[in-house]
């Protein structure tokens, strides 16, 4: 559950940042050497027990609210987290997707 990650204040139906992909999501990264593991989470709480194409593979499929791995190269990273604006835990410290590829 998402709840436990995040609080609302104000009004929790507004739209803060809205995913440009259909699937909002989060990522976790973890550098590994000269490798990164990326754990991704595609979450909608209207859709929960459906399906979403996986972000890497289009012809397979997530489901929502279980996490995919990945292991990635440093080019692979850059070029996921250029095509997907989502929140992003890079070693521990939040960031949006673009600014980490700017700094890879």
């Amino acid at each position: 559950m998402m709840g436990k990650d995040y609080a609302v204040v104000g009004d929790g139906t507004y739209t803060l940042a809205a995913s440009t992909d259909r699937t909002p999501a989060v990522a976790w990264v973890e550098k590994r050497g000269e490798r990164f593991d990326l754990t991704y989470e595609a979450n909608a709480a209207w859709r929960h027990g459906d399906t979403y194409p996986d972000p890497r593979d289009q012809s397979t499929t997530g489901l929502y609210g279980a996490k995919t791995a990945y292991d990635l190269s440093r080019e692979e990273l850059r070029s996921f987290l250029s095509t997907h604006a989502m929140p992003v835990i890079f070693d521990g410290d939040f960031s949006w997707s673009t600014n980490i590829c700017e700094k890879m």
